[in-house]
């Protein structure tokens, strides 16, 4: 230790010195914490702390975000349901009208006149239909499909694709009258090493049918539809809002069967696809593509659609809908109709609302759309012009109304649910916000002690300081 009469260094002001410094730290630390109101400043003064808090923080950027946007999905929902309740109120006024020209005391001429008014309604649903908006988004008139063919190229499938190729203008020319904007794929499968996209999607009918036409009919080996599915949407680009339909042509009774014709792989590389209601697999078929019993194990995000009904060999083809199959032998004419009245069906108007602080956390509301005159089956069923036109036309009416109250039901139940969605976002940011205050928000009351006592030890500190630059100065009383 050195002695008090050292002058070349003066270890005791050096001590002084450096503790002066340290506590002026101190000091500066709580200053800064008392002025900011934050514990961490920069990213050294918590490095794991910094870390936790910068993600907890987007997550409660995220939730107030995602319950700005749970309202204004309500307020699209609530909007569409405002529209869907007019056309309610014009259906109660037509059926009424309807029921007047069922009394036997008009003339036909007096029914006309009813006609003329029931026609300037339906004229009017169909307006609503097709201008109803929120944001300048169109809430029903909202079809947009993208269509892939995956086509069995093995075994005997020369007469399903002659008749496909056949159908295709007939197709196209259907979902156009139908206001669908539909575009088509084709993918040939037969073993999951020789599947290939045949066509790229096309909204030109020829084009479609001169891609069929390309699809060769000379495969082999075990086919795996759903591993031409996932091909096809690994290698397909599809319009992020479009439905996407994938219409397998098949020959295969059994090897899709089971437990080989599920989704886990699938789902395993397409997830992000594979949002709920955006995908509608349907099997197209000369022989019923499941056995006996046998389950197709699809998950939930996928709407599957079974041919069960058996046709004999190339003549006919199976059509699936929601409730079986349908066999249709004359494939150009009928199968291209009803087919398109499928896909029209199925479209509905998907709306993706992003609920949550993460990626694909989404709730997609789909309002079964279109609530045209065709769509409710009135477009050439309605009409007054004589007593038994205007009494058979009131079970149309009847009709198109329980499946407007449907449409208004599904959209209460989804407002509901949005509703408790946003009651989770508002208390999951809450607690989210109150775990980063934790890390990252000063203490203020402990902050406040630690800052008087480091004023104390700095003042106290400067005060030693320079009482120990005197001490050198007593070295000089030796010298007498």
């Amino acid at each position: 230790m050195s002695g008090i009469y050292s002058v070349q260094h003066n270890v005791t002001a050096m001590f002084a010195h450096r503790q002066a410094m340290l506590n002026n730290g101190t000091l500066s630390k709580a200053l800064e914490r008392l002025s900011s109101g934050y514990r961490i400043n920069r990213s050294s003064d918590d490095v794991a702390g910094l870390a936790v808090s910068e993600r907890l923080r987007a997550q409660v950027r995220g939730f107030q975000r995602a319950a700005l946007n749970i309202q204004d999905g309500a307020s699209l929902l609530q909007t569409a349901d405002a529209a869907i309740q007019d056309i309610h109120d014009i259906l109660q006024r037509m059926r009424e009208l309807l029921i007047q020209a069922a009394n036997g005391i008009y003339s036909n001429s007096d029914r006309a006149l009813i006609q003329q008014e029931i026609a300037e309604l339906m004229d009017e649903i169909d307006r609503i239909h097709t201008s109803a908006e929120f944001n300048k988004v169109r809430i029903f008139d909202y079809s947009t499909a993208d269509i892939v063919w995956i086509i069995d190229n093995s075994g005997s499938m020369g007469g399903q694709q002659a008749s496909l190729k056949a159908a295709a203008p007939s197709f196209f020319s259907e979902l156009a009258n139908r206001n669908v904007d539909a575009r088509a794929a084709t993918i040939g499968f037969s073993n999951a090493a020789n599947t290939s996209v045949v066509g790229n999607f096309t909204s030109n009918a020829g084009q479609f049918a001169a891609d069929v036409g390309n699809v060769g009919t000379g495969g082999s080996g075990t086919e795996n539809g759903m591993a031409a599915l996932q091909f096809a949407l690994n290698n397909l680009t599809f319009r992020q809002n479009a439905r996407k339909f994938f219409m397998i042509l098949t020959d295969e009774d059994s090897d899709d069967g089971g437990n080989n014709f599920t989704g886990a792989d699938i789902l395993a590389s397409t997830n992000a696809l594979m949002t709920s209601n955006e995908i509608v697999v349907d099997v197209v078929t000369s022989a019923a593509i499941i056995g006996a019993g046998a389950n197709p194990g699809l998950p939930a995000d996928i709407e599957y659609r079974d041919a069960s009904t058996q046709v004999a060999g190339d003549n006919g083809i199976g059509v699936p809908n929601a409730t079986g199959g349908r066999t249709f032998t004359s494939l150009a004419g009928t199968f291209a109709s009803n087919l398109a009245a499928q896909v029209d069906s199925a479209i509905g108007t998907l709306f993706k609302f992003h609920v949550g602080a993460n990626k694909n956390q989404t709730f997609t509301s789909a309002l079964q759309a279109p609530v045209s005159t065709r769509a409710l089956g009135l477009a050439g069923n309605v009409s007054a012009s004589t007593q038994t036109a205007a009494e058979n036309s009131i079970s149309f009416i009847d009709t198109a109304i329980d499946r407007l109250t449907r449409i208004r039901s599904s959209i209460g139940a989804e407002i509901n649910r949005l509703g408790f969605t946003l009651d989770y976002a508002r208390v999951a940011g809450e607690a989210m916000q109150s775990a980063e205050s934790r890390i990252r928000d000063t203490d203020m009351a402990a902050e406040i002690i630690e800052f008087t006592k480091a004023q104390v030890i700095v003042q106290s500190a400067n005060a030693m300081l320079a009482q120990s630059n005197l001490l050198p100065q007593n070295v000089l009383s030796l010298l007498g």
